[in-house]
């Protein structure tokens, strides 16, 4: 995308949540890239959607060009960019959901027209239709671990004889399918008084 449009910086900016049932405050900063690679990425960078300028991409659906007096831009108040630089913003959504935008910046004002619109909304097209397959990827493989491990409960039930058998199997499997290292299985026992 750098190669095609003039930019000092290139970055891809996600909600914070992806939940249907849940409506996204931040966006978390996921890749940068610069010209010349002199920006160091801080580890879980995250904005308020309404602080910054780039959620008006989110809003109207549609990409945008920074104006002058919009709101501020995380790269500009760490010092990366002049004080007149120009941005552009395209919305990262498939198949009708919103997962985030994809922002341009160069440090000349008024570098994006009609052309960078254009060429941005069609690779910010392509780069929602990736993030979703690999979030759907990914959602796969863990239901696929799920559904293993309840099979081999399932097995577990039906084939040791044991309580003591069953309860250590059960307790092993409990911890693999929540990724832990170890756990404890603890049983009431309860005691009839007459």
């Amino acid at each position: 995308m750098m190669a095609l449009l003039p930019s000092k910086i290139a970055s891809i900016w996600i909600f914070d949540t992806l939940e249907e049932d849940q409506k996204p405050t931040q966006f978390r900063l996921v890749s940068s890239r610069t010209q010349p690679n002199t920006i160091k990425k801080p580890k879980n960078y995250t904005v308020n959607i309404d602080d910054v300028w780039f959620s008006k991409a989110i809003h109207e659906d549609q990409v945008i060009i920074r104006l002058s007096g919009d709101k501020t831009d995380p790269f500009y108040q760490h010092g990366y960019l002049d004080e007149e630089f120009s941005a552009i913003a395209a919305p990262l959504s498939t198949g009708g959901k919103q997962l985030g935008v994809l922002i341009l910046h160069e440090n000349s004002f008024g570098r994006y027209g009609n052309e960078a619109r254009n060429i941005a909304a069609s690779f910010s097209g392509y780069t929602a239709v990736a993030l979703e397959n690999a979030r759907l990827s990914a959602q796969s493989i863990d239901q696929a671990w799920v559904a293993t491990i309840l099979l081999q409960v399932a097995l577990a039930t039906q084939t040791l004889t044991t309580i003591p058998e069953l309860i250590e199997t059960i307790g092993q499997l409990t911890i693999a399918l929540v990724g832990g290292r170890i756990g404890a299985f603890y049983c009431l026992v309860q005691t009839h008084s007459i």
